[in-house]
């Protein structure tokens, strides 16, 4: 029912892109539907995901597929699985919809490190990171940030990393600790 809107939106957000320069624009399915089954969903988000990625062809702009969790931070979300995402990825077949790999939101619906992408790993474009529990810079919480950066370093190379974390510390002594774990060196970047 919110196709027209989201291709409408994704037109004028496409446009915005190119004009900044950027080459990315991250969707999500939104929330699960009540009185709608969840396969037929998932049908209506891969039908419109291959509009959206067919609009995009010839662009310079791509679609980046982000699951999200729904135990802390989007109650109620559709896509919460990585391995569901990779799946609608694969359905479109385009190369104009890739993935986000978002660490922090993986690790709160307590997916291993790489579960769903093990044999999908071409598929992902960009990584979001933050710690957890609590969406925090690195080292605020449990994960192990030498560990789960050598991992992106060695299967992701070159694949764009953001930080997108609430710091619990002052700007200046945050940045330091990001520069801490970003700053080691890493294997070589993918082309």
């Amino acid at each position: 029912a919110a196709r027209s809107a989201f291709l409408g939106a994704l037109a004028q957000s496409a446009d915005a892109a190119e004009a900044a320069g950027a080459r990315f624009l991250i969707v999500q399915t939104g929330a699960q539907r009540p009185g709608v089954a969840r396969a037929v969903q998932r049908q209506a988000v891969v039908t419109a995901l291959s509009v959206a990625a067919q609009s995009l062809e010839g662009r310079p702009v791509r679609l980046l597929l982000e699951a999200l969790n729904d135990r802390v931070d989007h109650p109620g979300h559709f896509l919460t699985d990585t391995a569901d995402a990779v799946g609608i990825v694969r359905a479109v077949a385009h190369p104009s919809l890739r993935l986000l790999y978002d660490r922090y939101h993986a690790a709160v619906m307590g997916e291993r490190l790489g579960y769903g992408i093990d044999d999908a790993l071409d598929l992902v474009e960009h990584v979001h990171i933050a710690d957890m529990p609590g969406r925090g810079e690195l080292g605020s919480g449990g994960l192990n940030w030498e560990g789960e950066l050598d991992w992106i370093a060695r299967h992701l190379p070159g694949v764009l990393v953001g930080c997108e974390y609430r710091p619990k510390v002052a700007t200046d002594q945050s940045l330091t600790l990001l520069r801490r774990y970003l700053g080691q060196p890493r294997t070589t970047r993918r082309q």
